[in-house]
């Protein structure tokens, strides 16, 4: 099996690019005031996952939305394609810990052709006793689809720097 199509071994080789890819620089833009020390390693290691509570709304009609969990079961081929793809190098640090690390998440998938009227608003709960969180939600518009999806992130408030690695693809 390819890194693609096996979670475990692409959970191995991002794990693997993690370890060998470098700080962002702090003279790109996307980085310059971002605090370096939550890119130690010792804070990475518990790869907290926050909680997938919900949907604002019902799901509109002619939409699917999944835990991710679900949906590598029920779509293993479109998971293992939106994990596949990249951020961009800017992001290639906190991109690859997430691959490495995810647990759960969102999966939304509109079907060729559908135009939804209602958006779709899909809210994690993030542990704010914990450092990180790796989310990863992936929305999946088929040809001709049309959707708003709200993504929401909450946590309580906080005495430390907790970061949420999201990424949405």
């Amino acid at each position: 099996m390819s890194p693609v199509s096996d979670p475990s071994a692409r959970r191995a080789a991002a794990e693997a690019a993690f370890a060998k890819s470098s700080l962002p620089l702090p003279t790109v833009e996307t980085w310059r005031r971002f605090p370096r020390e939550v890119f130690a390693l010792e804070r990475l290691a518990s790869a907290p996952t926050p909680e997938l509570t919900g949907l604002g709304a019902p799901v509109p009609a002619g939409a699917e939305v999944l835990t991710l969990d679900e949906a590598a079961v029920r779509h293993p081929g479109l998971v293992a394609e939106a994990l596949a793809a990249s951020a961009g190098p800017d992001f290639d640090r906190l991109e690859q810990a997430n691959l490495a690390r995810w647990r759960g998440g969102a999966f939304v998938r509109v079907p060729k052709g559908v135009k939804l009227a209602e958006p779709i608003h899909v809210e994690f709960v993030h542990d704010p006793a914990l450092p990180y969180s790796f989310p990863r939600a992936l929305v999946v518009l088929e040809e001709g689809a049309e959707a708003v999806v709200v993504e929401e992130h909450r946590s309580p408030a906080s005495d430390g720097k907790p970061v949420s690695a999201a990424f949405s693809s």
